[in-house]
């Protein structure tokens, strides 16, 4: 489904004002697991939600198990601690909780944070 070329243009252009040789761009490996991550499967999951089709957020949920977890700075300081990422679940789960708790300096209502502080005293 992912398996698209970009336009003519840019198989002769790197930049907009400079031309280069032919080259075919094609959609990664990696941008199209970004894409399933962030915009299909939460599509998927919030139809079937919707909808009251289970169906479709069971397969939200499967594919989450089934892709790569993403390895970003976020990702690597959490498994730094310890903590496992095994899939795009564990991936985005970690994201949330960088965003919901560590932002926020709520250590102590996240159960990473109140297990690392406990770790430290």
């Amino acid at each position: 489904m992912f398996c698209v070329t970009a336009n003519d243009y840019w198989h002769y252009h790197y930049r907009f004002d400079e031309e280069t040789a032919f080259q075919k761009k094609t959609l990664g490996t990696q941008m199209a697991q970004q894409i399933m991550i962030n915009t299909v499967v939460p599509f998927l999951y919030a139809y079937g939600r919707i909808n009251a089709k289970p169906a479709y957020t069971d397969k939200a949920l499967q594919w989450m198990e089934a892709l790569p977890a993403e390895h970003n700075a976020i990702t690597r300081g959490f498994e730094g601690l310890g903590v496992e990422n095994l899939h795009a679940f564990d991936s985005q789960a970690l994201l949330q909780l960088k965003n919901e708790y560590c932002n926020d300096k709520q250590c102590l209502h996240c159960a990473v944070g109140a297990q690392v502080l406990k770790n430290k005293s």
